[in-house]
């Protein structure tokens, strides 16, 4: 062991490369390049060689993201080449140490996936094979470790391994991490709770006896999907300085020698000491409120894994240990804990902490519960104290306004809710938001925004290709702008999910400062239970809520409307529980508008409900795709507000989608309408009423029969000008089956002349030498079995008045536009 650990840091013969750091004076040439026969080496020592790698490259600095990849056997050379540009572009890469389920490959198949959504995790490994053992000097966060702490580091490893050597432990593969000592021991273990339960025990036992100031054993690195450093890459922590060199990591000896035993991991683990009766307090015998405040550091309250969690601002052992990464739990049954996510403060438990506090057991003062009624402090029949709810006195509470990010719409500290059908444009919308803040824009009604920071998470749509393209296409100041990644957890990686990381993300984004608003999409996402149960989404929300008014942001929530549901109020639409839309301060809803409604904007975006200001009115807006000027090839849709509307949610979503309905039932009858009208007008021109009026008679309505008439190309026109509007076939309609009809030139009788007319050079006004000239009609005759419509349209045709297709026909024309008037909206009836 004294010849295996003999230098701090390497040599540059020995590195895959090298370069003097301009930024140090005076500093030694060093290797700051990885390198790659020294990683494919280490993958060897470590892996089996029909074993798939995960490698993970953390990037931690500027913005922060992870990248991921698994690569089979025959790829190891370009999981190596990799590793290199990765570490090179300034991430730290690890890679597993426990052998890995080989369907992981299928995730990111030898290659690497930026922000990756998913990496291993500890139910993903097949068994454990090592024990790592990892001495880290102790040093100030994000610094890399001076030469004087790699040599104590050191010390303590080569004490540590003289130690297990001498109780038959075999030898162990050694390693520098560039920071630390590596002792890898090799196992053969399940992965079951068993297995980490002893790692964990041993590891803990190692801690206590060897640890000293200077130089501390990772008691976390327990887990079975824990990664670890890619020897033969650069440790990149901080910067590259003189006094703290970046350095390459690399293992010293690669030849396994045997197996630790479980008989000889059970030695090295002390026996437990029974814990004492009175250890746990209990609701109503301890007043954890009185007690934050004696502890004197500020605190977040939320909800994790069934308990209360009071995050602390810092750890009261170690003030360097910062917002969020320690807490105070307790547990329904009162049960109290403690726990801080770093490695030094890893052994302390509330016990310790109660005592920095309030000092030695032996020396406590009885502090009973706070507030005067004894009775509240009763036990009850069966010896269980009474917990006490704590009463504000209105009197204390000082009246604010709702402070407005856009005033009656975006209230700063609350929670909304946007919702809508698929193809609205929701998330569009959402960017839209964004980018008036980012840039100071104005909102849609006109009024000026304030410039702030604004936060994303979406569990639907890639940052890369999607969300910053349609950030650009609306305008957005992307520098404003954040994208929740990864979750860094007792030196674990996990895809954030906002069921659990609320809280780590209000301490990360609080580090920002300035977040005006966060977007969550799909909001369901950030409910951990069934989402249709209220209970269990507000729960699961109330984080989320917290965060709010902890930020002082706006929250917007991104959801569907629920199948089926087109009428009911907009609020109960809202997909999932109705705690989604309860909760919400104000709701959102999008929808498309009808093809016949689309002026000043296909689309609408309005208010259905606000409990803190208005709950009606909304805005038309249009989606607006385009190519980006700088960035050729990348499609994005952005979006142009249009005109304002007024009137209830309910009405206006029931005015765009009882439309949208008629024109999807339209659709289904679209062969059937038009057949009809073209057999009806097959004959000749019919007046207006008629077709209506034969039309009702055989199941279509006035709508259909007018979009009939528009896909068909139906001309209309007048004769004279207070006389009927006459429908007719454009010119060239069935010109075969014209040719067949009797009597094709006989017209019917008309209001001017009582007689017919054979005039060849009767004229027909065109609309814009566009529109068909009108044709002439024959009368029909109804033979035996004709239907009763039939009969019915027999006795209409006698009856009424007929077009005489003589004579001009003249159009209506507006004396002061000039445009020709719609017949369909000048007739009367």
């Amino acid at each position: 062991m004294d010849t295996e650990i003999e230098s701090p840091r390497p040599d540059a013969a020995n590195a895959g490369g090298s370069r003097e750091n301009p930024k140090v004076q005076g500093k030694d040439s060093i290797p700051t390049v990885a390198d790659v026969s020294a990683i494919l080496a280490s993958l060897d020592a470590l892996h089996e060689p029909d074993a798939v790698i995960e490698i993970r490259a953390i990037h931690s600095k500027g913005r922060k993201r992870t990248d991921a990849g698994y690569f089979d056997p025959e790829h190891r050379n370009a999981l190596a080449e990799h590793a290199t540009r990765l570490n090179k572009a300034g991430a730290a890469v690890y890679v597993n140490l426990n052998p890995l389920n080989p369907q992981l490959l299928g995730r990111y198949s030898n290659r690497i996936e930026q922000h990756a959504a998913a990496t291993a995790t500890d139910k993903d490994v097949l068994r454990r094979r090592w024990l790592l053992l990892d001495f880290d000097p102790t040093r100030p966060k994000d610094t890399a470790a001076t030469d004087e702490q790699l040599e104590a580091a050191k010390a303590v490893a080569r004490e540590c391994f003289r130690h297990l050597a001498g109780l038959g432990w075999p030898e162990p593969l050694t390693g520098e991490s560039g920071n630390g000592i590596h002792l890898l021991y090799p196992v053969d273990l399940p992965n079951d709770d068993a297995s980490r339960d002893l790692l964990k025990a041993a590891l803990n036992a190692l801690a206590d006896r060897f640890d000293t100031a200077a130089v501390a054993l990772d008691r976390t690195v327990f887990n079975a999907g824990r990664v670890v450093k890619l020897y033969g890459t650069v440790a990149n922590k901080g910067d590259d300085t003189a006094i703290a060199p970046w350095r390459l990591s690399k293992l010293l000896t690669t030849v396994r020698t045997g197996l630790v035993l479980v008989d000889q991991l059970q030695a090295i683990i002390p026996a437990p000491v029974a814990p004492a009766k009175s250890a746990r307090p209990s609701a109503g015998q301890f007043d954890l409120n009185d007690f934050l405040a004696r502890l004197g550091v500020g605190y977040v309250q939320d909800q994790h894994d069934g308990r209360a969690r009071y995050k602390l601002d810092h750890c009261p052992f170690n003030p360097e240990h910062g917002k969020g990464e320690s807490a105070v739990f307790q547990s329904p049954d009162g049960a109290l804990g403690f726990k801080c996510l770093h490695n030094g403060c890893a052994d302390r438990r509330w016990q310790d902490l109660r005592e920095l506090v309030d000092g030695p057991r032996e020396q406590r003062e009885y502090r009973p519960e706070a507030g005067p009624n004894k009775a509240s402090r009763s036990l009850g029949n069966q010896g269980q104290a009474l917990s006490r709810v704590n009463l504000v006195n209105g009197g204390t509470i000082r009246p604010e306004p709702v402070r407005w990010l856009w005033d009656g719409w975006l209230a700063k500290g609350k929670y909304h809710v946007l919702a809508g059908p698929p193809g609205t444009g929701k998330t569009t919308i959402a960017a839209a938001l964004a980018a008036t803040l980012t840039c100071a824009g104005r909102w849609p009604d006109g009024t000026k925004a304030g410039a702030g920071n604004v936060l994303i998470w979406s569990g639907e749509d890639d940052p890369t290709d999607t969300l910053v393209p349609r950030l650009l296409a609306c305008g957005a100041n992307i520098n404003r702008v954040w994208f929740v990644g990864d979750v860094q957890d007792g030196g674990e990686t996990q895809t954030f999910d906002p069921a659990v990381h609320m809280p780590a993300l209000e301490a990360t984004a609080a580090e920002i400062g300035g977040v005006e608003l966060l977007i969550v999409d799909p909001i369901v996402s950030a409910v951990a239970g069934d989402s249709h149960k209220n209970a269990e989404v507000r729960r699961g929300l109330q984080p989320l809520v917290t965060l709010a008014a902890s930020l002082d942001c706006a929250v917007l929530g991104i959801s569907h409307f629920t199948k089926g549901t087109a009428g009911r109020d907009p609020v109960e639409r809202v997909t999932g529980s109705i705690a989604f839309g309860a909760l919400a301060r104000v709701v959102f809803a999008a929808a498309k508008m009808p093809d016949d409604d689309q002026d000043g904007g296909s689309r609408l975006f309005c208010r259905s409900k606000s409990n803190i200001g208005p709950d009606d009115g909304g805005f038309r807006y249009d989606l607006d795709v385009k190519e980006l000027e700088d960035h050729p090839g990348v499609i994005a849709s952005g979006l142009l507000w249009g005109k304002a509307e007024e009137g209830s949610a309910r009405d206006l979503l029931n005015r765009a989608e009882s439309q949208r309905a008629d024109d999807e039932a339209d659709e289904a009858d679209m062969p059937e309408v038009d057949t009809w009208l073209r057999d009806f007008l097959a004959h000749g021109p019919k007046t207006a009423k008629e077709v209506f009026a034969a039309g009702r008679d055989d199941g279509h309505s006035r709508d259909q029969l007018k979009r009939a008439k528009a896909r068909l190309g139906v001309a209309s026109g007048k004769h004279e000008f207070n006389g009927p509007w006459a429908w007719s076939l454009p010119e060239g309609t069935f010109a075969e089956e014209r040719d067949e009809l009797p009597n094709k030139k006989q017209p019917l009788p008309s209001h001017s002349s009582p007689e017919p007319t054979n005039d060849a050079d009767s004229s027909y006004c065109t609309l814009h030498d566009s529109a068909a000239p009108l044709r002439p009609s024959s009368e029909v005759s109804n033979g035996a079995g004709s239907s009763d419509s039939d009969l019915r349209r027999e006795r209409r045709e006698h009856d009424s008045v007929s077009v005489d297709t003589s004579a001009p026909i003249a159009l209506l024309v507006d004396p002061i536009t000039g445009d020709v008037l719609d017949p369909d909206t000048t007739e009367e009836f």
